[in-house]
């Protein structure tokens, strides 16, 4: 509604007071803006998956089954991360969403997977360093490339926008010199080409929808961390082999975890589940002389 305001002051501003088009030209611009609004909430709707209550409380049941503490806050849960991360209770955030990057966790792990032993792992402090940017310009950067929460800069290399903010220093700074800009190597020449006369206009343009202001304020969210940290059990996270020994040393809890990923994790076999499982305790199977039956010992041998 806040933009279709911006139309009508826009033409009444032209007109020198009074609309400068007919009424129905004046609708049909606000329809075409409507009809953008609605692509643009359908391709966000396409790269947004929300966890339904179902779900949401099954991981819950999983955790509990693994005795692994959690907290379940309304709020931006890759702030959240980011917080826990900063206050030492977590040594990483876990998440292949690229944005914990740009809300500052300074630890991060991408690519987890059942079918594989290894992940990777970012430190954002580290990055800064070798692309030598504050983490301010850090923001910036990302958003001129893209982000949930704005469109990027149009015509944009994308080997070029470090060097950009490097030169520049901020998104504002851009801006007021895009036609220095656009007149060096910074713009990509393949974009923009007129169709009917097949010249390339060579610009870097900032689209319409180009907030960056908002997606700077969401990366740089002040989430009520007081009430946060009191919802975290205390020593919650200091003992993860207590944790696991605990789980070995428990038949029921054991047969919880494996019912649980049988019924819910359908692509693994009982076999993978457990071997998973034994990796995850720091434990291994043992073949017994009977019945081909197997039992899991610690790696130590002291729990059976």
């Amino acid at each position: 509604l806040s933009s279709m305001q911006v139309i009508f002051n826009e033409e009444v501003l032209a007109g020198g007071g009074q609309l400068s088009i007919s009424s129905d030209e004046l609708l049909n611009k606000i329809q075409e803006h409507i009809d953008r609004l609605k692509v643009a909430s359908e391709k966000t709707k396409k790269k947004t998956h929300r966890l339904t209550d179902k779900q949401i409380q099954e991981i819950k049941t999983l955790l509990e089954c693994f005795g692994i503490p959690y907290i379940h806050v309304d709020a931006e849960a890759v702030a959240i991360c980011t917080m826990l991360v900063k206050f030492v209770i977590a040594d990483y955030g876990a998440s292949n969403d690229m944005d914990l990057l740009a809300f500052g966790c300074p630890a991060i792990i991408r690519n987890i997977n059942f079918l594989d032993d290894y992940v990777d792992v970012y430190e954002i402090d580290k990055i800064n360093q070798v692309l030598e940017i504050s983490h301010e310009q850090f923001i910036d950067l990302c958003i001129i490339l893209g982000c949930d929460y704005a469109d990027r800069l149009i015509g944009l290399k994308n080997s070029m926008a470090l060097p950009l903010i490097k030169q520049y220093g901020s998104i504002e700074n851009i801006i007021a010199n895009l036609d220095i800009i656009n007149q060096t190597k910074f713009i990509d020449q393949d974009q923009d080409t007129d169709e009917s006369t097949g010249i390339n206009n060579y610009r870097l343009k900032i689209s319409d929808d180009f907030e960056y202001k908002d997606a700077r304020s969401v990366f740089n969210i002040q989430l009520d961390t007081e009430y946060i940290l009191s919802l975290v059990p205390e020593n919650a996270f200091d003992n993860v082999i207590d944790i696991c020994n605990k789980i070995i040393l428990n038949p029921v809890r054991y047969r919880e975890i494996t019912e649980f990923c049988n019924t819910y994790c359908v692509g693994l076999n009982s076999h993978l589940i457990n071997h998973k499982l034994a990796l995850i305790l720091n434990a291994e199977w043992i073949r017994t002389d009977r019945d081909d039956n197997y039992i899991m010992v610690s790696k130590d041998r002291h729990h059976i």
